[in-house]
């Protein structure tokens, strides 16, 4: 036969075949994917999940080479059969995913589903954070007798709060911080980690969540309060409410703050996705900078909702027992403690709303001397038990909100004490009990800032 060109060639001349070794045994490896896909769609996911590391047939294997026979392939065949590989055990790995999560719901819808253990990029990240020394605070800070609350103390007035004027007269330090870089905030003396300016993530979405609750928050203030301007409390003129689980104030036991049938239904549009993305960030900071207090808060948290069932918790994967949104249309607080909180808990702070961060929304902490830059979709947490804390107020026509969660120091003693009031406790107690109780109060306020983490942990 010839071509166009006059060349001459016979159709059964010899062509040479191109042979390859691909790093695995392909029949095998194609028998074994099946075999684990049919085990798959009957079996436990934990059976069938197979770690590419722990799995010898996938790695090269000198020995079995001389038992696979020659293929001939491309380097298109190769990819096309690597690629099938791989997207099969990610859709493995997603199912046995979603079946853990299926499985905790049907086995104990009320067991709280959060990780205690930290990632390893948040470990990274934790090490390489620069620390804000603070002036000398933990040996200062006192609680309750009891070591439960923080204890009483007179509060700055409440005039003139401006930068200028903390700065100038009364020698406080300004942090420009720009919302997304995360600072522990330390104690210059034992290194203590007394909060942490844990900033915002930078991953798509955040933005837009932000934006979605602060119009959430807006659409429920005009709805409870008719456009009005708010209502004067002890930390500021404006509206807000508490959701979750609390104790005291007469109450007996532990239960879910009250909520009418419309503060109920508002309430429940607004823990939409946005507010969970919010409150799980809080909730994984908080682990990561205090790893020792959230494994406490997470334990008597459980405990709690193990003995009473019937309680309503408001985020799976946080820790917290309660929330509070500060509706506005100005939330910016007076100089305060909320001494009810845990007296070395943590309390976590987001800040909402449209606002200039330059000018208005700042956070003062009174014992620390520090002023604080604090844009929309930040969060810090702060010992709120233990610092006067307040924020600088923003002009007008700005808006401004703030979603925090805490959890009460009564509601944890509910629990260290059985499930019962202290008077209940002390009226069937026995003499050895009561001893035990005794030292316990002496000890309590030591051991829990023993919980608190110090900064060369970090390292």
């Amino acid at each position: 036969m010839s071509t166009r060109s006059g060349a001459v060639f016979s159709p059964y001349q010899d062509s040479q075949a191109i042979l390859a070794h691909i790093p695995f045994n392909v029949e095998l490896q194609l028998r074994k994917d099946h075999e684990v896909r049919e085990h798959a769609s009957q079996g436990n996911p934990d059976d069938y999940y197979i770690d590419p590391e722990d799995d010898e047939d996938c790695e090269p294997n000198d020995e079995k080479k001389t038992e696979t026979s020659p293929v001939i392939t491309n380097s298109a065949t190769q990819d096309a059969i690597e690629f099938a590989h791989l997207k099969g055990r990610a859709r493995l790995k997603r199912l046995r995913r979603k079946k853990a999560r299926m499985d905790m719901k049907t086995q104990d819808p009320f067991r709280l589903p959060f990780a205690t253990s930290i990632k390893r990029v948040a470990k990274k990240r934790r090490s390489q954070s620069k620390p804000v020394v603070t002036k000398v605070f933990i040996k200062n800070a006192k609680s309750t007798s009891s070591g439960w609350l923080g204890h009483p103390k007179p509060l700055p007035a409440s005039s003139g709060q401006d930068v200028e004027s903390l700065l100038e007269k009364e020698g406080f330090a300004y942090v420009d911080w720009d919302g997304y870089s995360t600072h522990p905030v330390v104690d210059q003396v034992d290194g203590i980690v007394i909060g942490v300016l844990a900033g915002q993530p930078t991953e798509l979405g955040w933005k837009g969540a932000v934006t979605r609750f602060a119009d959430d928050m807006r659409n429920v203030r005009e709805k409870i309060s008719a456009g009005g301007k708010g209502k004067e409390t002890r930390r500021g003129k404006f509206y807000s409410d508490t959701v979750g689980i609390g104790f005291g104030n007469g109450r007996k036991c532990a239960s879910n703050f009250r909520q009418d049938s419309i503060k109920s239904e508002l309430y429940r549009a607004l823990c939409d996705t946005s507010a969970l993305r919010i409150a799980h960030f809080q909730a994984s900071v908080f682990a990561t900078y205090a790893p020792r207090v959230h494994e406490y808060y997470r334990s008597n948290m459980q405990s709690l909702l193990d003995h009473n069932p019937h309680l309503h918790h408001n985020f799976p994967r946080s820790t917290f027992a309660a929330c509070t949104f500060n509706l506005g249309p100005r939330t910016t607080t007076l100089p305060h403690v909320d001494r009810s909180n845990l007296a070395w808990g943590w309390c976590a702070i987001t800040a909402l709303g449209n606002f200039n961060a330059d000018l208005g929304g700042h956070l003062v902490l009174w014992d620390l001397g520090l002023v604080i830059r604090f844009p929309a979709g930040a969060t810090i947490l702060i010992p709120s038990a233990l610092l006067t804390h307040s924020n600088i107020p923003i002009a007008e026509g700005e808006e401004r909100f703030s979603f925090t969660q805490f959890t009460s120091g009564c509601l944890l003693r509910y629990v260290h004490n059985g499930f019962c009031t202290d008077k209940e406790f002390l009226e069937k107690a026995t003499k050895e009990q009561l001893q035990n109780r005794e030292d316990e109060r002496a000890s309590r306020w030591s051991k829990g800032l023993a919980m608190l983490s110090k900064v060369a942990e970090f390292v």
